[in-house]
């Protein structure tokens, strides 16, 4: 490495060296864009073995995300790439083999690589920390590379940011172009012009996501810090026409629940595993579903929800159009094997004739007894009572666009 100058210079700098008092956002997305990723929130110091695993293979076009609004670590595989998404367009790309910790005030870089752009701020300076260093920017795009004794590599792309040692002894006003070093064991600084290599720009050429501050539905698998997935889901029917009543469902993209005179009950079930939720941080429980279609003549026919008191197992079944179905296999879900439910409903609703819309009905009842003690089997949905013909359909977890599925929301 040429050195092209080694010092430790306070008079220099743009400007002094504030308190810092800006935030990146209150909420952040986190997208796996290839690879295995680990996130834990809250506590950010959680080993890696007991984190969050959220292995990700897909196309780069079918990214899993996370949007948090607390203290998150995340840490990248050797094959993981992530991105960090704010409303108000801040972004970093994480390499593999990188460990970060994001919150609303900082981001913390304890090893690996990261790519950062910060957009113009004129709240005050934001920081970027390292085992070694810190980072003071108002808006920037710049490179960190952080070896595992914490000796820190600041890359300046554009803008200007001010760096100093962790105890902020010595301060350094970088500008676009330049590179420093800071060692893991000294406060010197070593400088020098920066010249990236080519074959070395990891962070380019990364998959288009919906902007997080839009309404637009996503066209990826989202899983959202205040909003559960289903971890199963699946319908069951009374009816033995063409061995319905036997079959399991539990793959097929559709949801049902009403009555017919003739074929009898049909009954949804759906499960989500909360038990990473406590029951302080929220008020309301919502579920949430994609109304698309409604069959029968009684627009007033409710649905009651009820808890499941048995376990019970999707399958890996899914509908037959015009074929008599193959009966479940021994513990799979279907009308004959449903698991017990309790009398007495969570709640009711009518979905009613219109479709194509949502539809949220508060279970913060239920959703509070699983996180106090009641055992989580999930909930059924079924038909308040038996009338004329009212049938309701709604998107299963399958569905092909995921701002559709079944989804437990917290607020």
């Amino acid at each position: 490495m040429s050195r092209l100058f080694k010092f430790i210079i306070f008079c220099l700098l743009i400007h002094p060296y504030n308190t810092v008092d800006a935030s990146l956002a209150t909420k952040a997305r986190i997208c796996a864009v290839k690879g295995t990723v680990y996130i834990s929130t809250g506590s950010t110091d959680t080993p890696s073995n007991q984190q969050k695993k959220c292995p990700l293979n897909q196309s780069l076009d079918k990214t899993q995300c996370k949007v948090v609004n607390q203290s998150t670590r995340i840490e990248t595989g050797s094959d993981g790439y992530a991105i960090i998404e704010y409303a108000n367009g801040h972004s970093i790309k994480v390499a593999p083999n990188t460990i970060v910790v994001v919150s609303r005030e900082s981001l913390y870089v304890e090893s690996g690589k990261t790519w950062i752009k910060i957009n113009k701020m004129s709240n005050g300076e934001l920081e970027i920390r390292t085992p070694k260093a810190i980072a003071g920017i108002r808006g920037t795009e710049f490179l960190t590379h952080v070896s595992a004794n914490g000796e820190t590599n600041f890359q300046l792309i554009e803008g200007e940011i001010i760096v100093s040692d962790i105890d902020k002894k010595s301060t350094l006003g970088m500008t676009a172009g330049i590179q420093v070093f800071i060692p893991g064991q000294s406060t010197d600084f070593d400088t020098e012009t920066l010249k990236p290599d080519e074959e070395d720009k990891w962070w380019t050429d990364w998959p288009k996501i919906v902007p997080l501050n839009t309404d637009q539905p996503n066209n990826y698998d989202t899983e959202v810090s205040n909003q559960q997935y289903p971890v199963a889901d699946s319908h069951v029917y009374e009816y033995s026409y063409r061995n319905w009543n036997n079959s399991n469902w539990g793959k097929y993209h559709i949801l049902g629940s009403g009555w017919n005179p003739t074929g009898g009950e049909k009954r949804t079930y759906i499960k989500f595993d909360v038990s990473q939720i406590k029951a302080n941080d929220f008020e309301q429980a919502y579920l949430r579903l994609y109304h698309y279609h409604t069959s029968g003549n009684n627009n007033d026919f409710s649905l009651s929800i009820h808890a499941v008191t048995e376990d019970w197992n999707e399958g890996n079944d899914t509908y037959h159009s015009g074929q008599n179905e193959k009966t479940a296999n021994f513990g799979e879900i279907s009308w004959k094997q449903q698991p017990s439910f309790d009398f007495d409903p969570v709640t009711s609703f009518t979905p009613g004739h219109n479709v194509n819309h949502f539809i949220k009905i508060n279970i913060t009842p239920l959703v509070k007894a699983w996180l106090t003690g009641k055992t989580n089997n999930g909930l059924v949905i079924k038909p308040s009572g038996k009338f004329s013909e009212a049938q309701y359909s709604f998107y299963a977890r399958e569905y092909s666009e995921a701002a559709k599925r079944p989804v437990l929301i917290f607020e």
